[in-house]
């Protein structure tokens, strides 16, 4: 029986491969620069339909938020949402309109990476991280979980915020070296306030570069080394980010049931703390009241 060795690296080849070739192929058949970058943003979608497991809903259109930050973000080239609990204020084929509590993430396409579309895709970033605080700096997104239900009564639901914004990812055909790509990331970081990138893709001749900002870092720390396998990176780690998206709560833990340190570590706890991190799988509903505008009715 001849053995077999599965090949990730193989596959991830193929995958650009196809990109590359449904990219140079279909964008040949027409000059109009609008229709060849919603064909290229379609060919991502299909790939990311293959990867993302099913609880991420992935749309196009735009985000609003309620309460004392009112607002819209520009059009949006791919949203990842909640698909589960929550569902758009409006939906169309064309286009939907998504409430910000849903939103796991955006990604920008861009045909070609240069100075000027990076630049575009920080001032979006950065509105989109707005709609998720109040001008005073408070949360500003608002989400109904359940309360534990008591003997004879109806359920309730507490209503709780956030401000933890979106993750937001930008995604190139084609771009500048890995030194153009560092070196006018960098200046944007430097130049541009308000926008954190989750993760930049370029598809170079290669696997594709990759960088990113890192969290709670000074300035002129945050933006990471670029990475070669940049694909993998942006493909294969993008469900671990929009994970971290969700709320985590500290739960109690029957310490006299954990007795070994595999055990400790998977429920995510020390063995003898107590308190282990849980975090759900899904966004809690989003709470409509908050961007009722009538505020003394009820929706």
């Amino acid at each position: 029986m001849a053995s077999f060795e599965f090949d990730i690296e193989k596959l991830m080849a193929g995958n650009i491969a196809q990109l590359r070739l449904e990219r140079e192929y279909f964008s040949s058949l027409t000059s109009h620069r609008g229709e060849i970058g919603r064909l290229n943003e379609t060919h991502l979608v299909r790939m990311l339909r293959r990867y993302l497991p099913p609880k991420f809903g992935i749309g196009t259109g735009f985000i609003v938020s309620g309460g004392e930050k009112a607002d819209q973000s520009a059009q949006c080239d791919i949203v990842i949402y909640d698909a589960i609990n929550n569902a758009p204020f409006y939906y169309s084929e064309a286009w939907q309109v998504y409430p910000v509590e849903m939103v796991y993430g955006v990604i920008e396409v861009k045909t070609r990476i240069d100075t000027t579309e990076l630049a575009d895709a920080f001032e979006k970033c950065a509105r989109i991280r707005a709609l998720c605080r109040t001008p005073e700096g408070k949360p500003n997104k608002r989400y109904l979980r359940p309360v534990t239900p008591k003997p004879k009564q109806s359920a309730e639901h507490q209503s709780y915020s956030s401000g933890v914004p979106p993750r937001f990812f930008v995604f190139g055909y084609e771009g500048p070296s890995a030194e153009g790509l560092s070196r006018t990331f960098a200046n944007l970081t430097q130049t541009m306030d308000g926008a954190h990138i989750h993760g930049i893709c370029v598809l170079d001749e290669g696997s594709g570069l990759f960088l990113q900002h890192l969290a709670y870092r000074a300035v002129r720390d945050r933006v990471s080394p670029i990475s070669a396998n940049g694909f993998w990176r942006f493909l294969m780690e993008m469900p671990l980010a929009l994970n971290s998206l969700v709320p985590g709560r500290p739960l109690k833990l029957d310490v006299d049931t954990v007795t070994t340190w595999g055990e400790a570590q998977a429920g995510s706890a020390e063995v003898g703390s107590g308190i282990f991190f849980y975090r759900p799988q899904v966004f809690d509903a989003v709470d409509l009241e908050h961007y009722n505008r009538a505020r003394g009715e009820s929706c």
